[in-house]
Parts: C-alpha cells; sequence; structure tokens
C-alpha cells in the first residue's frame, strides 16, 4: 500500500473472507494524538483473521451501500434513521452505536462531522476532522 502524503491518508480496500477485495473503500489516518485510525465506509464486516477497522461507518441503508454484516458489530456507527431502516430491512437488531443526522460526533478520538446527503431518510455524508 502506498501513502498519499499530499492529503496525509491512505485509502485502501479491505479484503472479503473469499480473500477477494471488497467494493467499497477504507481509510487510514493519524489522528492528532499521532494514532493510526481506520475507517470501513459502506462495506461488510472485515473478517476476524484480518485487522479490524475503528469503525464501520454506514452512510444509508440500501444494500449496496452497507453489509448487513456490518449493522451486526459493535463498531458501526449510522444515523438512527438509517438504523432503523436496516432493522427492518434485515430482521436483525442494530449493534453499533447511532447518531442524529448533524450532530457531530467522536469515533476514536476522531471528530467526525455528518451532513444529511438527502439520498434517502436518515443517509448521511461523513467529514473528518483530525
Amino acid at each position: 500500500m502506498k501513502e498519499l502524503v499530499d492529503l496525509g491518508v491512505m485509502v485502501f480496500r479491505e479484503k472479503n473472507s473469499r480473500g477477494s477485495f471488497k467494493p467499497h473503500l477504507s481509510i487510514k489516518f493519524r489522528s492528532t494524538e499521532g494514532r493510526l485510525v481506520t475507517f470501513s465506509i459502506d462495506t461488510t464486516r472485515t473478517p476476524a483473521k484480518y485487522q479490524q477497522p475503528d469503525a464501520y461507518l454506514i452512510t444509508h441503508a440500501h444494500s449496496d451501500h452497507h453489509g448487513k454484516s456490518a449493522m451486526l458489530s459493535d463498531r458501526a456507527v449510522c444515523s438512527e434513521k438509517t438504523a432503523i431502516a436496516l432493522e427492518i430491512r434485515h430482521d436483525r437488531k442494530y449493534a453499533g452505536r447511532t447518531f442524529k443526522v448533524g450532530e457531530t460526533i467522536e469515533v476514536s478520538g476522531v471528530k467526525v462531522h455528518t451532513f444529511p446527503n438527502f439520498h434517502t431518510v436518515g443517509s448521511v455524508a461523513f467529514m473528518w476532522e483530525e
């Protein structure tokens, strides 16, 4: 993997249980404390044999923008309305944490701002702040 020095962010793809690459991206960067923080965005859970991300960020409840397995992780993060939609869609209990759209939350020592994107009810865009 190669670092993107100009942005200070490394973008990469996680592997799935079959050993091939997942379709969505993950990002790594150093927090202000110097800790390497990983966010997997709209993806399935990473198999236990691989390093786990700090958070699975779920932007909305469409089947191609989250893994239904990610909602079962205590590392999942999504809006309250997206969590409800996931529970209805998959008939399973959402295990992660939720927020109200527009809130700024803290994940692993990193401020994450959430913004409505009006794609679906409860859908959001994320912006990280070191």
